[in-house]
């Protein structure tokens, strides 16, 4: 979907005066584009496991009490109900529809960025870790770290082995892949409805 990416440079010029005409056009313009991304996010919900991808993906938080573990802040995650638990209810709860408000943002050093007016990401630890637990992922500033060196790639070697578990894209990417085409012509049509006939008609 990336490579059909829609952009609208006067997006955030666009909902301020739609905001300023009626807020209820704005509000209207919005609850269209989630409606459109609906499909996708129950879909990638629904690929969400049941069970642990992994039998030792712990079900309950870990209660080590040794000062080794609990003085240690490099090789677990702080809050270790949320870093170390498999939940699916929480991960398919985790799949969020989100909007910006602007189709680009100021860059540090005064350049502009484009930002997506809709999306669809993962907002679990779990689901985040579960999707992208795949050799070739880019993860920069993310690096697994544990005391055993070879348990980020054992891990991924895991995933990958455990039947269905090993087969991406797993949950969004792979959501995005049935419907892609698609909600690209949904988003399409409602920026046409909504959007671009309000330009035409303050020409």
């Amino acid at each position: 979907m990336a490579d059909k990416a829609i952009f609208v440079p006067d997006y955030k010029q666009l909902l301020k005066d739609l905001k300023t005409l009626s807020p209820d056009l704005q509000k209207d313009f919005l609850k269209s584009l989630k409606r459109v991304i609906r499909p996708v996010q129950r879909t990638a919900r629904g690929f969400v496991p049941g069970d642990p991808a992994l039998s030792g993906w712990r079900t309950v938080e870990p209660t080590y009490t040794s000062s080794r573990w609990v003085d240690d802040k490099e090789h677990r995650g702080r809050a270790s109900n949320v870093r170390w638990v498999w939940d699916s209810a929480k991960m398919r709860k985790g799949i969020k529809i989100s909007t910006s408000k602007s189709s680009q943002e100021r860059a540090p050093g005064g350049g502009l960025n484009k930002v997506n007016a809709i999306a669809l990401s993962n907002k679990s630890v779990p689901g985040i870790i579960y999707e992208l637990a795949e050799p070739d992922t880019p993860r920069k500033g993310a690096d697994m770290k544990s005391r055993n060196p070879n348990a980020p790639d054992d891990f991924r070697r895991g995933i990958t082995k455990k039947g269905d578990h090993g087969h991406r894209p797993r949950l969004i990417y792979k959501a995005a892949r049935i419907h892609g085409d698609k909600v690209q012509d949904e988003i399409q049509d409602v920026l046409d409805k909504k959007l671009f006939a309000f330009v035409r008609r303050g020409d």
